[in-house]
C-alpha cells in the first residue's frame, strides 16, 4: 500500500512485519547452513505505512549503503542482520519500482 489507501488502512498494524521478520530469520539460517540465498519482494505484500516503520525498526541499519544511478536511483543498505539487506529502485519521477529484502553474502 505504499503512497496511498485508506488513513484506517495505514496507520494500524498487521502483524505482516512480524510474518516477515520470521521469514527473514530463517532464511538467515538457510544461509549460515548451507549458502542458499533468497529474497521477499515487499511491494507484493499487503504492508501498512505501520507495518513498514515496525520492520524498518525491527531490522535496523547496518553500516553499508550503496546508491547507483542506472535508469533510475537505486539503494543497497545493510540491516543490522549480517546478510540480510533492503533493496529498493525508483523509476520515474522516483516512484519506487521494487523493493525486496535480500539474504544473501
Amino acid at each position: 500500500m505504499p503512497g496511498g489507501g485508506a488513513p484506517c488502512q495505514t496507520n494500524r498494524l498487521t502483524g505482516m512485519s512480524r510474518a516477515i521478520l520470521a521469514e527473514v530469520a530463517r532464511m538467515l539460517e538457510a544461509l549460515a547452513a548451507d549458502g542458499t540465498t533468497a529474497s521477499i519482494d515487499l511491494r507484493s505484500l499487503p504492508m501498512t505505512e505501520a507495518d513498514r516503520e515496525q520492520l524498518e525498526t525491527s531490522l535496523g541499519r547496518g553500516e553499508v549503503v550503496a546508491e547507483l544511478q542506472i535508469a533510475g536511483r537505486s539503494t543497497v543498505r545493510e540491516t543490522a542482520y549480517a546478510g540480510a539487506w533492503w533493496i529498493c529502485h525508483r523509476g520515474v519521477n522516483d516512484r519506487v519500482s521494487s523493493e525486496e529484502i535480500a539474504v544473501c553474502p
